[in-house]
């Protein structure tokens, strides 16, 4: 629960968006929690987002490694240090954050996402760390089909929602996949209509 509330905070993700009274129970829920937390880890952390929110990825580096060293087994500063990795172009250590996270929480779409999106940045396919995860289940396959089809790479998504049986998710997402593939295939295809040309009108001929 500490760490979900944390990874809400991290994606900035404001109380103010939902209705007064929620926000009130969500503000509660959020200083009992992070009172479990301690005075120099909440310092470090923050600091840290604010650090790597106006791109000093050094120095909010630095400061996510003082959390692992204080909370070892957080998921959340793991995902961080795999962000700010990212950011800072480091992509060796991002990949090893990255997958520590989604280690500790296979079904964590977010850490997923993080994740495909340093492969993608190294240009390494799937197939690279399939040894390292926990590729077998079934929710983490859902969340990797939905990551590609939100990065739009339908072919990539519809071979991993191949693998997935008796879905309803996997089918509907299939169809919009299907649905996206058939309208690029129309854009393609649809012909160049040009209109007659004057041939004594020499800007007419340029825009053709």
């Amino acid at each position: 629960m500490k760490n979900c509330l944390l990874l809400w905070m991290a994606l900035g993700v404001s109380a103010m968006t939902f209705n007064t009274s929620y926000a009130q129970e969500e503000q509660e829920s959020a200083e009992v929690y992070l009172e479990e937390y301690t005075d120099e880890f909440q310092e470090n952390f923050f600091e840290a987002l604010k650090q790597k929110g106006i791109q000093n990825y050094d120095r909010a580096i630095d400061l996510f490694l003082k959390c692992k060293q204080l909370e070892p087994n957080n998921s959340v500063v793991d995902y961080e240090l795999g962000k700010a990795y990212l950011l800072d172009k480091k992509y060796v250590q991002a990949q090893e954050y990255a997958i520590e996270a989604l280690l500790s929480e296979p079904t964590d779409f977010w850490y997923l996402d993080n994740l495909l999106t340093v492969l993608e940045k190294q240009g390494s396919p799937i197939e690279a760390i399939k040894q390292q995860i926990p590729y077998d289940n079934p929710k983490l396959k859902e969340n990797m089909a939905l990551s590609f089809f939100k990065k739009q790479k339908y072919e990539d998504a519809l071979k991993v929602l191949k693998e997935l049986q008796n879905s309803t998710l996997a089918s509907d997402l299939e169809r919009k996949i299907n649905d996206s593939l058939q309208k690029g295939k129309e854009k393609m295809e649809a012909p160049v209509v040009k209109g007659p040309t004057n041939e004594n009108d020499p800007v007419g001929q340029l825009k053709d």
